[in-house]
């Protein structure tokens, strides 16, 4: 057994997973990893060739020529971006002009082309969101002008279908890795811009909270399919060991020391993300991970303000659609905290009656939604002594969460 651990925890796949997901790029130190405003700040300087890059306008020739198998072009315009032989001038790149992440404006050929991106990290789109974009481009568009409407997201999902229905074409953040920030990392001559796109592709894939990351890397998907195929029946006890809270055992102590390094394996495998990430996994294998994920995932992700911040998020939406809680239902749950719920709406934020301190709510990455499309957001002004309480009080309040806090 201890010969098995050692092997496990020195091989050079597990090794190399440690590292890449325990390090931090600028977007996890800074707190902004999940935030759109600043993955779009981003792509929007990546595409831009008057930032100083020196990609020139790599990035945006690169979208269109991969956009070529999406449908999207009137034959025309097709024919020239299929020819690579095509010039691009007049290139503007707006953000939020009307609400509109990034909207790309140039002239190809002859032709006057607009590109505007919906970006969607965790929040779902409103009701008549794209709609009212895409009649605003309409409405300042001219008869031979080329619109093309894309809706950037993670996953495909339903949100996909509402986008298509609106007239937005999907890509992933995974697309958007492998045939631009890829290829645009591989050329880039300046060392500064290299190490941005580095950063920029290690926070896609660094896993948040309890998702899978953005992307996956090739190495990251070579190693963690490496470790499953040597080490399946390691990582078989070590699940077990998480799963029966066998504390004394030398597989829940490695876990233990390694905890971040093998939630991030399990939630690459099956977590919120995964139908895009294939690995050869048996379904054994498979459910072990989701139960270790399900026993250990309601924990605090160290003591600070974004860490009590996530794990209160993190519960909630378990009660939500695990447990089919409603509004009502948590209502003990969520006066916990005295004068500032735990969760409120924007109306609610607004009612003195209801909250004191509006500006407390102001992460917006952390929605909650029970289902009726009303949007709450998380009580976000934690101190780091307010842990020592928390758990008490919130199984005080809702006794089912005994039994899956673990702090």
């Amino acid at each position: 057994m201890d010969e098995v651990i050692m092997l496990f925890e020195n091989d050079g796949a597990f090794q190399f997973l440690k590292r890449y997901y325990t390090n931090e790029d600028f977007a996890t130190k800074y707190g902004v990893d999940r935030s759109e405003i600043k993955h779009s700040n981003f792509l929007s300087w990546f595409f831009d060739p008057a930032r100083g890059h020196g990609l020139d306008d790599f990035a945006i020739r690169k979208l269109l020529e991969y956009l070529l198998d999406k449908d999207i072009y009137s034959d025309e315009l097709k024919q020239a971006i299929s020819s690579k032989v095509y010039s691009l001038r007049d290139i503007e790149v707006y953000r939020e002009n009307n609400n509109i992440d990034i909207l790309i404006v140039m002239v190809l050929n002859d032709t006057k082309v607009r590109i505007v991106i919906e970006n969607k990290v965790n929040a779902i789109l409103d009701d008549n969101q794209l709609d009212k974009y895409r009649n605003y481009i309409e409405s300042k568009s001219q008869p031979s002008d080329e619109n093309i409407y894309l809706y950037l997201h993670p996953n495909y999902n339903d949100e996909t279908n509402k986008a298509k229905q609106s007239g937005f074409h999907s890509i992933t953040f995974q697309e958007v890795y492998e045939n631009i920030l890829l290829p645009a990392e591989s050329i880039a001559t300046n060392y500064e811009t290299k190490i941005s796109l580095q950063d920029y592709v290690h926070c896609l894939a660094k896993p948040v909270f309890d998702d899978t990351g953005l992307i996956i890397t090739d190495a990251e998907r070579n190693s963690i399919q490496e470790l499953i195929t040597k080490y399946r029946d390691c990582l078989l006890e070590v699940t077990n060991a998480i799963i029966n809270k066998e504390t004394s055992s030398p597989y829940y102590k490695l876990y233990d020391k390694e905890k971040e390094t093998f939630v991030s394996i399990f939630n690459k495998c099956v977590g919120s993300n995964a139908s895009s990430i294939v690995f050869e996994i048996d379904k054994e294998l498979e459910d072990s991970f989701k139960l270790a994920l399900n026993k250990k995932i309601y924990s605090f992700n160290g003591e600070s303000c974004r860490g009590i911040r996530d794990f209160v998020y993190k519960v909630l939406n378990y009660l939500i659609h695990e447990k089919g809680k409603t509004y009502e239902d948590l209502e003990d749950l969520i006066n916990i905290t005295g004068v500032n719920k735990l969760i409120a709406t924007e109306e609610q934020m607004n009612d003195k009656n209801y909250v004191n301190t509006p500006r407390y709510y102001d992460d917006r990455i952390h929605t909650i939604d029970f289902g009726d499309g009303v949007k709450y957001y998380v009580y976000n002004a934690w101190y780091s002594n307010d842990y020592l309480k928390l758990k008490e009080d919130m199984v005080k309040a809702c006794h089912e969460l005994k039994d899956v806090i673990d702090i």
